[in-house]
């Protein structure tokens, strides 16, 4: 800090001074300052908005085809006997089932022995399955039940499952497929040891042999190799969960009215976050008060936004009947403020009633582009990376801040100049007057003598 004397000779308070004129050498800081903070809130509601509109084209993305709104929901008139379940790519439409047996897993069992660690013999154990043959060797040091169910276990490439029983008073080794199936067939070939037999190969030791499923499909015969089927119909997947013969079963495929209104209502509720949004910027009191709406109030470009909206949101949709061309006719209106309602009674009868028709509305369709595909559309207009009418206003206003912030650092080097100067003339001022007060008092006592 330069020394200053503060108006100690000259009796003005010359702080006072330089801060008062420093002061209003800042006015225009001040006025760029207030500027910039305007921008800056423009800006962040700007972005706000743009975050919000970005989600809604988002949500439109995911029902602009008629795939994406077509969902199907599949119901089985007894699911305890057969469950059914629907994908992206199922259709609509109704079958009877009947006559269904369930695939098996291959079970089989050794001779029985006196405990878990009976010694065995040794030598080598093939086990055959799917064509072919894992030799499990069997030595001293996994020559007993527990021995050669462990081996097994970790036999790569072999589907089973071996493992330890005893039944109270004698011991058995259990070996079942991993897979049900008449693929996942085993055999077992203890002819390559030496001492007790397994006899797991005996037809007496086999208690269940692994087996395909089957039934009918609307009377054509139909085999798999797991009891959930899923390849019989596109999209339907069959869970088969009891055998039986009597009276057929109905299994129907239909519009998954849950998740088409489900889809929409998030369409409509995305829709109103961003026009709420949009319209709180647009709100006036009246009554001769200054503007009470958001930072972006008349902005141009925000209201052109909301009147594409609004405009897309109640037109009909080209190429579709006239009963059947707008949102309103599937229960969705809009308010003044450009605000959706759903009413989802009227939807989900809709759904009900014509769900091709809802999709239509909303999805591309050949020649017709629903809402969903046009709100894509018009939302790229204004959110495109390249020449998007809302990221060139939000580039814009980047780039105003940036200038103001060099601008004010200009100007503030303006004034930390001129007050430096300032100081130093009021500090030569002092300086003179005091030895101007010097000599005067010099004087005063010479003709005092």
């Amino acid at each position: 800090m330069p020394l200053t004397f503060g108006g100690l000779a000259s009796g003005l308070d010359t702080n006072a001074i330089v801060t008062s004129l420093v002061s209003a050498e800042r006015a225009p800081i001040r006025q760029m300052q207030s500027k910039q903070s305007e921008t800056r809130s423009q800006l962040s509601v700007l972005t706000g908005i743009n975050t919000k509109l970005a989600a809604l084209k988002t949500k439109a993305e995911t029902i602009d085809t008629m795939k994406e709104l077509g969902a199907v929901a599949a119901t089985s008139s007894d699911s305890t006997k057969v469950g059914v379940t629907a994908g992206s790519n199922a259709t609509a439409g109704t079958f009877a089932i009947d006559d269904v047996v369930l695939a098996t897993t291959q079970k089989s069992r050794s001779n029985t022995f006196l405990a878990k660690d009976s010694p065995i013999g040794t030598g080598t154990l093939n086990i055959t399955q799917g064509g072919v043959t894992y030799p499990i060797t069997v030595n001293s040091e996994n020559a007993t039940l527990e021995g050669v169910a462990a081996s097994i276990n970790t036999t790569s490439g072999l589907e089973l499952t071996a493992s330890v029983f005893y039944d109270g008073s004698q011991y058995r080794l259990l070996l079942s497929s991993d897979k049900t199936g008449a693929p996942a067939a085993f055999t077992v070939d203890d002819s390559g040891l030496t001492g007790p037999r397994f006899g797991v190969g005996d037809p007496g030791n086999t208690l269940q042999a692994a087996g395909n499923a089957s039934f009918k499909l609307d009377g054509q015969p139909v085999t798999a190799t797991s009891n959930t089927v899923a390849d019989v119909l596109p999209g339907i997947t069959f869970e088969l969960k009891k055998a039986f013969t009597s009276s057929p079963l109905q299994v129907t495929m239909g519009p998954d009215v849950d998740t088409i209104t489900s889809k929409i209502r998030d369409l409509v509720n995305t829709y109103n976050a961003a026009a709420y949004a949009i319209a709180d910027q647009f709100k006036y009191t009246g009554n001769g008060k200054p503007q009470s709406g958001g930072s972006l109030f008349g902005d141009s470009t925000i209201r052109s936004v909301q009147k594409s909206l609004g405009s897309l949101m109640t037109s009909p949709v080209a190429g579709l009947p006239d009963d059947g061309n707008q949102l309103s006719d599937f229960g969705i209106a809009i308010d003044r403020a450009g605000i959706l309602t759903l009413d989802e009674a009227k939807l989900r009868a809709s759904v009900v009633t014509d769900p091709r028709a809802v999709q239509k509305v909303f999805a591309s369709d050949g020649g017709a582009n629903g809402i969903a595909a046009q709100l894509k559309s018009t939302l790229d207009t204004y959110l495109s990376t390249t020449g998007g009418l809302l990221t060139a206003k939000s580039a814009g206003l980047t780039t105003r801040i940036t200038d103001y912030d060099a601008r004010i650092a200009a100007a503030e080097a303006r004034v930390t100049a001129y007050e430096k100067n300032l100081r130093a003339q009021f500090t030569n001022l002092e300086k003179v007057m005091s030895r101007l007060n010097s000599q005067g008092s010099f004087i005063a006592q010479a003709f005092a003598r």
